[in-house]
C-alpha cells in the first residue's frame, strides 16, 4: 500500500510503500507526532485508519487536526470523488489519480469467481 505525503509546499511528493517495512522519515513521524500540524487528506478516514494500522500511536491525537478535502468538495457542491474533480477542476493528467487505479483495485481487492 503506498502512502504519498509531502511536508509544506516547499516539499517535494515522497512516496512510501507501508507494507514493505520501510522506516518512516523522521520528519514525518515528526510532523505526524506534532500536535501543532494540520493533516490534510482526501477521505482522511482511510488515511487515518492506515496510519493506526501501520504506525500505531505516531499521528495520535483527535480529527481535529485532519482536514478532509472530501468534506470542503461536497461542502462547495463539488464531487466527493478524486476522479471527478479532478475533471472538473481541468487538473492536468500528470497531476491526477491515475484512473487505472480502480481496475488495478477490483483486480487485487475483489474476490473473483
Amino acid at each position: 500500500m503506498l502512502f504519498a505525503w509531502a511536508i509544506d509546499d516547499d516539499d517535494p511528493v515522497q512516496i512510501q510503500d507501508v507494507t514493505a517495512g520501510t522506516k518512516i522519515p523522521l520528519k514525518r513521524r515528526l510532523a505526524l507526532k506534532n500536535p501543532d500540524v494540520l493533516i490534510y487528506a482526501h477521505n482522511s478516514h482511510f488515511d487515518r485508519t492506515v496510519l493506526n494500522h501501520t504506525m500505531p500511536g505516531v499521528a495520535a491525537g483527535g480529527v481535529e487536526r485532519w482536514r478532509d478535502t472530501v468534506v470542503r468538495s461536497l461542502a462547495h457542491g463539488l464531487p466527493g470523488l478524486l476522479g471527478d474533480l479532478y475533471d472538473i477542476l481541468s487538473v492536468s493528467q500528470d497531476k491526477a489519480k491515475d484512473k487505472a487505479g480502480k481496475q488495478l483495485i477490483q483486480l487485487f481487492c475483489k474476490p473473483r469467481p
